[in-house]
């Protein structure tokens, strides 16, 4: 047996021995070992870009195209024809009309067959782009008691809000939640106990995620923006498994400091693609010159690790064509792109 074979297989069985119950899930944890197995270095291409990229936020799939959320600017989307030349147009503002935007919630938004869905202020609200337009096609209420719109996303017929005010210890009568969850008349419940990680909860902000549903079924991950942990919920509140990614060391924390690292992911019914980000809160950079993408699938085990020599942003993961579209703050004309689909098997 060769021995990346045996590496591999010995990080098997140490992947199962790990697992034990902590409230009726899976605990498990990928070391340095079995992340440098799956680790692989990719290359960007790039097509300049008809219209400058600016402020760019969010990236996502429609059925035709590549949408660009970018803030600060006058008109908020820059859509590009897929496959993808440049060939854009920009198109969205800021308003209280009928196809405008009061106050988009930017972690909300994907695409979808005609245009895309997305939370804005207390509604949500489906969008089809029509010809170089966009026409709201409908809005459904959405009443957060009074908490930011924060990562939401639907599930079923109900929404999960990333609820901070909820996660600050002595605010809510029923203990320290992470999620509200949203049905047409409001609040109907708050799930998902705050995780013991800091036995002190003195940094809530560390407990701050990104959420992705899966497409298929009620279950969500959560990816942790003071850890490199993820969990993996049922929209029932339970927890099913919680992964620790103990690479490239065991300690990501720096005295008072703590990691970017999980950020903006984006799912099919089989895989999870997710940006690490490797740096600090006060901008001190451990990859300065790289970006590093991680694959997962839903039952909780890295698939790759993918590593970028340049430093990219916005990004998303067309899971039809297994093509990765994103952004440089370096580059205001162009979009970068590679294939990975034989990543994503």
């Amino acid at each position: 047996m060769g021995m990346k074979k045996t590496l591999l297989l010995i990080a098997i069985v140490f992947f199962v021995v790990a697992c034990h119950d902590k409230e009726d899930a899976c605990v498990t944890s990928v070391g340095p070992e079995e992340a440098l197995m799956v680790t692989d270095t990719i290359t960007m291409k790039c097509v300049r870009s008809d219209l400058q990229i600016l402020m760019p936020v969010r990236l996502f799939i429609t059925k035709n195209h590549l949408v660009l959320y970018q803030t600060q600017v006058e008109k908020l989307f820059q859509i590009y024809d897929l496959p993808l030349t440049g060939k854009c147009f920009s198109v969205g503002m800021i308003g209280r009309g009928p196809d405008e935007f009061i106050s988009p919630d930017s972690r909300s938004m994907i695409g979808n067959q005609s245009g895309f869905c997305l939370a804005d202020k207390d509604a949500y609200k489906s969008v089809s782009i029509v010809d170089s337009t966009l026409k709201v096609e409908s809005k459904e209420p959405l009443f957060t008691d009074g908490a930011p719109l924060n990562g939401v996303i639907k599930i079923g017929d109900k929404y999960l809000n990333l609820d901070v005010n909820a996660m600050i210890p002595g605010q809510m009568p029923e203990g320290i939640k992470q999620f509200q969850v949203i049905g047409t008349e409001g609040v109907e419940n708050r799930i998902c106990d705050l995780p013991d990680w800091d036995e002190n909860n003195s940094n809530i902000v560390r407990y701050v995620s990104h959420v992705v549903a899966n497409p298929e079924n009620d279950l969500f991950a959560a990816f942790y923006c003071g850890y490199r942990k993820i969990r993996y919920y049922s929209m029932s509140g339970n927890l099913i498994k919680e992964v620790s990614a103990d690479f490239p060391d065991q300690s990501v924390h720096t005295g008072s400091l703590f990691y970017e690292t999980y950020t903006s992911p984006v799912a099919s019914k089989d895989r999870i693609a997710v940006r690490c980000g490797n740096y600090a809160r006060t901008g001190q950079d451990i990859t300065p010159d790289s970006t590093e993408y991680q694959i997962w699938d839903w039952d909780g085990h890295l698939i790759h690790r993918l590593i970028v020599p340049m430093r990219l942003g916005a990004y998303t993961v067309d899971f039809s064509t297994g093509i990765l579209y994103a952004t440089s703050s370096e580059f205001e004309d162009e979009i970068f792109y590679s294939d990975i689909s034989e990543y994503l098997k």
